[in-house]
């Protein structure tokens, strides 16, 4: 399937989502306090989440990056746990979400290499209770490695929020209720009618 007119540039902004996944895997860590939770807030204070206190995670803005290990693999190396990147755009279009998530895995897997991919059909989801609609992926990347993801598409306070969970196909179901916990832990920090621009208070 083809993106609509005026849907690439929004495409080509997340897909700097996939980038961080090999971004994520190199820089350090934040610190993070000692208990079985901490909470993750983005740059724009539109919302947090929390995830179990050893796993790695890194905010840039528009943008997170989380690894679901204690420490992160060596420089090069392929990860071997869930990782998990959100990011927000503030280029919107009218296009309705799941035919815009199935534009976007389209265009993921004709612009980096993916080979054998199976794309799966768009099902509603919840995040933080606000609709979203979620797309399931199997493939081999650009790099020869197979991998499973799941692409989770908000459209909410006049932003696009994609969030991408991928991992290897042998640990994949290991992280599945941690990534339906991640969704549900999920507070957004404005009405959801509100405009993102307005003042919040996490």
């Amino acid at each position: 399937m083809r993106p609509r007119p005026g849907l690439p540039p929004l495409l080509s902004r997340l897909a700097l989502a996939a980038a961080l996944i090999v971004i994520s895997a190199v820089l350090p860590a934040c610190d993070g306090a000692a208990a079985d939770k901490r909470d993750v807030t983005d740059s724009s204070s539109l919302f947090h989440f929390k995830i179990p206190a050893t796993w790695q995670y890194m905010i840039e803005p528009s943008a997170i990056s989380v690894y679901a290990a204690d420490t992160l693999p060596e420089a090069g190396q392929p990860a071997e746990a869930l990782a998990i990147v959100t990011h927000v755009s503030s280029a919107t279009t009218d296009t309705p979400v799941a035919e815009a998530l199935v534009a976007y895995a389209g265009y993921l897997s004709q612009t980096r290499g993916w080979t054998d991919v199976e794309i799966g059909v768009p099902a509603d989801a919840r995040v933080g209770g606000r609709m979203a609609s979620a797309i399931d992926i199997a493939g081999t990347d650009g790099n020869s490695r197979a991998f499973r993801a799941r692409y989770v598409w908000v459209r909410t306070n006049g932003r696009e929020v994609l969030i991408t969970a991928i991992a290897p196909p042998d640990v994949w179901g290991e992280y599945s209720d941690d990534l339906d916990t991640l969704l549900d832990e999920w507070y957004w920090h404005r009405a959801e009618d509100a405009s993102a621009d307005e003042t919040a208070t996490p």
